[in-house]
């Protein structure tokens, strides 16, 4: 859980304990960021910031990541070049392969599988046998949404 402010970050982190009943990280803590990336199965983000959140090379083999904060070529939530190295990429929309999380691929990309769209009529297929393609393991998936799906 991350804000800009740190007083308006804890009181956040308060009232979400108690809402959800369930243990808030804040991103300030990066030890304690780091093992809950490393441990996690499925990662969300939705901010709009232009910093990565964590460093990619905490997340674990088989974790799924949804980005959906950033919107902007200048916004990067998740690292770029693990996304490039690491991630099978599903988007939205066309628009969405322009934004900051997805600067090292592009529609010809080895590992950008296709719209969300195509991929439920059965038109485009997510691996989970950890491929290789052009010498890399996309042993990750990652779905981009810039708000339309």
């Amino acid at each position: 859980l991350g804000d800009r402010d740190a007083t308006t970050r804890e009181k956040m982190k308060g009232t979400k304990e108690q809402e959800i009943d369930m243990d808030v990280t804040l991103l300030g803590d990066r030890d304690a960021v780091k093992d809950v990336v490393s441990s996690a199965d499925v990662i969300c983000t939705t901010t709009n910031t232009t910093n990565p959140l964590f460093d990619g090379s905490w997340v674990k083999p088989g974790c799924h990541l949804n980005g959906v904060g950033s919107y902007t070529e200048s916004m990067e939530e998740i690292p770029s070049h693990f996304i490039g190295k690491r991630c099978q990429v599903v988007i939205d929309t066309p628009e969405a392969i322009h934004v900051g999380d997805l600067k090292c691929i592009s529609e010809t990309s080895e590992n950008y599988v296709g719209l969300l769209g195509d991929v439920m009529a059965g038109n485009a297929h997510l691996t989970n046998d950890g491929s290789h393609c052009g010498g890399d393991m996309y042993d990750c998936s990652f779905f981009k949404s810039v708000g339309t799906a």
